[in-house]
């Protein structure tokens, strides 16, 4: 199924890990990406202790930046504020630190900010808005402002909960018919149900917390892990802070206990500890453990591999509805990111264009993949429409297994090696664009010079090109896609 947080982001699956702070790390954001979702690093990530001074905090979270990219060459993001929620400066400076290190995607956490969100685009960033307490209006300002993806929070988050009682299934369905750009449900999406339940509302992929903090690569505490496998959803409490901007949701221990009474005598703002000694070190006095409202549906601590593959089963399985869905989107991508396709995506689409049907069953076809720098250099020689491509595929036909046919006086010593090599590359090229990869069909070259160039045996017949890759930033369908004539240009009853 194409999907559009996918195509924005150049991921696999539209899953994206929620930043929650001290207990990310380069470990979790980078095992969430190399499993096709999008990881996000919070605020802390990887941070040892509590770091003073926005020089100092700067410095530390460049290490994780440059450590997470050691352990992942897929795209990841970073949490920042909007500078209403910004006082001292620390995400400008955290904002500033993503342009040096070439982190494309912020996570923009608080109040919509149209002017910023402006300049972020302006400054080439991929932009994901969090209203803190999201709203129809606020989604759509958003939106006019440049925003390229919604998350819909509802009240059944954990972390810090919107005020407003709206639900995760309410408010994605307001937000999703509000705007045009996709939105992410976030809030209680544990398991492949509620997921399911986002998606049929509108959700295009979902924005998940307490999920991943009961995964194998987050680095919170084991304490912390079991006291959320252990508590009784009846036993959460909730109680407001920040006064009356938020609410906290948490496993039953001093400062929730402390918050209730805190709320009952009019106070607004009780403190909810720290994150630092309480979830990431294990302390449940020492701080709020925060979870989702059906955080007591997750019955075990899985990896992120797992986690990922199971919320985005919902999003990516396919119907008839879809695949015309995908005829109509797919278009010939001429604007290509040097990014390289996963081999398990490249299996999926050899194997497409293996299935598929030859006449007289012969199965002529043959492809050759060309993917190393020496390849690549060597099909500039054969086409200028390669298009920087990161792969292509030439499709060939095998003259000695092609089926043959002369009884057609018209077409003496006709053979199906064309339509074979075409009928398999149209296999592959939809079996791309349900995977997310771009493609582009290439026929301008000449066959004998491009089985010269790439040495081939004289029996493989070469019948077109197949770019694949992801998009650009430039990328964008040509004017001639939407140029389609009527049914009646096509079709005559005989």
């Amino acid at each position: 199924m194409k999907n559009r947080v996918c195509d924005i982001l150049n991921i696999q699956y539209p899953v994206i890990q929620g930043p929650m702070a001290w207990i990310t790390s380069s470990d979790l954001v980078a095992a969430v990406s190399n499993a096709g979702g999008l990881g996000v690093l919070g605020t802390s990530a990887d941070f040892t202790e509590i770091v003073k001074g926005i020089p100092e905090n700067v410095e530390e979270m460049r290490k994780t930046i440059r450590r997470t990219k050691t352990l992942t060459d897929k795209p990841f993001g970073i949490n920042v504020f909007p500078a209403a929620g910004d006082p001292y400066g620390f995400s400008k400076a955290m904002i500033e630190l993503a342009k040096e290190e070439g982190v494309k995607i912020l996570v923009v956490a608080g109040g919509v900010s149209p002017d910023e969100i402006r300049q972020w685009k302006k400054d080439g960033f991929i932009v994901i808005m969090r209203e803190d307490n999201p709203t129809v209006r606020g989604a759509q300002l958003a939106e006019e402002a440049g925003a390229d993806i919604i998350v819909a929070t509802g009240c059944d988050e954990g972390g810090c909960m919107p005020h407003l009682s709206t639900g995760t299934t309410a408010i994605t369905a307001l937000l999703a018919d509000a705007v045009k750009i996709p939105v992410l449900a976030a809030g209680g999406i544990v398991n492949a149900k509620l997921a399911k339940a986002a998606q049929i509302v509108g959700a295009e992929g979902v924005f998940v917390g307490t999920r991943f903090t009961m995964s194998k690569e987050c680095r919170a505490a084991d304490a912390t892990k079991q006291d959320i496998l252990k508590t009784h959803p009846d036993d959460y409490i909730v109680f407001t802070q920040s006064g009356g901007h938020c609410k906290w949701r948490t496993t039953p221990h001093k400062h929730g206990k402390e918050g209730i009474e805190a709320n009952k005598r009019g106070d607004l703002n009780p403190p909810c500890g720290s994150f630092y000694y309480g979830m990431l070190k294990g302390d449940m006095d020492a701080g709020v453990n925060t979870i989702s409202n059906t955080a007591s549906l997750i019955k075990s601590i899985d990896s992120c591999e797992d986690i990922v593959k199971e919320l985005a089963a919902p999003f990516i399985q396919n119907n008839t509805t879809d695949f015309f869905e995908l005829v109509k989107s797919r278009y010939s991508e001429r604007f290509y990111a040097p990014t390289p396709i996963e081999q398990e995506k490249l299996d999926k689409i050899i194997e497409a264009g293996r299935i598929a049907p030859t006449a007289r069953n012969c199965q002529p076809q043959h492809f050759y993949i060309i993917r190393s720098q020496d390849g690549l250099a060597k099909l500039k020689t054969v086409t200028k429409y390669h298009y920087n491509a990161p792969a292509m595929i030439l499709v060939c036909y095998d003259i000695q297994k092609v089926w043959k046919f002369d009884m057609d006086r018209n077409y003496p010593n006709y053979n199906s090696g064309e339509q074979d090599g075409s009928i398999a590359a149209t296999s592959m090229m939809f079996a791309a664009e349900a995977l997310g990869v771009h493609t582009v069909w290439v026929r301008d070259f000449d066959s004998k010079t491009a089985a010269e160039t790439f040495g081939l045996p004289d029996n493989m017949m070469p019948v077109m090109l197949l770019g694949l890759g992801y998009p650009n930033e430039r990328a964008k369908p040509s004017a001639w896609h939407f140029q389609k004539n009527p049914v009646e240009d096509f079709v005559t009853e005989l």
